[in-house]
């Protein structure tokens, strides 16, 4: 019987031993360097978008901060401050439609029941075994764009995730309502979704979602004014006497008006 022949040994691939010395720094991709180094390419990647938006500039007061600043290199700043403007906003877009395919991802796995294929009895043990409790308390609101219309996709994806979040909390019907109508802001001011900003936008979400959300908010003023007093009695030293002051007159007003409330 003839002998079996040896294995062979495996080619170990050519490497040039200089590579593996230490750099002065170590690689960070998160690092001001980085973002510096990445510069270029962001410019030209934006080059049309940044070659519109300068004559732009041109036709606004520039603060003499930025003059004194930059001097002769303001239009090449410009063109930074540009190209990281558009990227990010590219990169911003694209997380949205990312989240918006999590949130789709997250109803199948839930309607379809998969986490009992993963040894898990509900959506909720799955999501905060699989993922964290943190992540699944994001999750489970983020998963309630997934039953958004896609009229109502197209319209809000522009608005951003948490936008999204807060209005996808709303009934369907309220949803429609709150896309077609303007609401009051701050006195005499009225914008619509589109416009509104995150918190004035939650605020809304919150007296749709429950009507008597002011009511309720007044009814909580003496209970939470009187929290707020034991808090300034126990730390009185900490402030400063022109707040106290402020304050003394503030509360003096307030107890007076109260007195004529209660007919005393």
């Amino acid at each position: 019987m003839s002998a079996e022949p040896l294995p062979q040994p495996t080619q170990l691939a050519f490497f040039d031993p200089s590579a593996m010395t230490a750099p002065d720094k170590p690689f960070v991709v998160y690092s001001y360097r980085e973002v510096k180094r990445r510069i270029p390419d962001i410019i030209d990647r934006h080059r049309l978008e940044i070659a519109q938006a300068l004559p732009t500039l041109q036709r606004i007061d520039i603060p003499e901060q930025a003059k004194t600043l930059f001097g002769q290199f303001l239009e090449t700043k410009q063109r930074d401050a540009l190209g990281l403007s558009f990227e990010i906003r590219s990169m911003a877009s694209d997380l949205v439609k990312k989240n918006t395919l999590v949130a789709f991802y997250l109803r199948y796995l839930e309607e379809k029941k998969l986490y009992f294929a993963l040894g898990y009895r509900s959506f909720k043990d799955y999501a905060i075994n699989y993922f964290n409790e943190l992540e699944y308390s994001y999750l489970t609101r983020l998963k309630r764009i997934a039953y958004m219309s896609q009229e109502e996709l197209q319209t809000l994806e522009p608005l951003g995730t948490t936008k999204m979040m807060m209005i996808a909390q709303l009934k369907e019907e309220d949803r429609k309502d709150i896309l077609e109508k303007r609401f009051p802001v701050h006195e005499n001011e009225y914008k619509n979704v589109i416009d509104m900003t995150t918190r004035e936008l939650g605020r809304m979400v919150q007296k749709h979602k429950n009507p008597s959300y002011k009511e309720n908010l007044i009814k909580g003023v003496p209970g939470a004014l009187l929290h707020h007093l034991r808090t300034l009695d126990e730390n009185m030293a900490q402030y400063d006497p022109e707040v106290l002051e402020r304050t003394r007159e503030h509360l003096e007003r307030t107890l007076e008006h109260l007195k004529q409330h209660l007919g005393h």
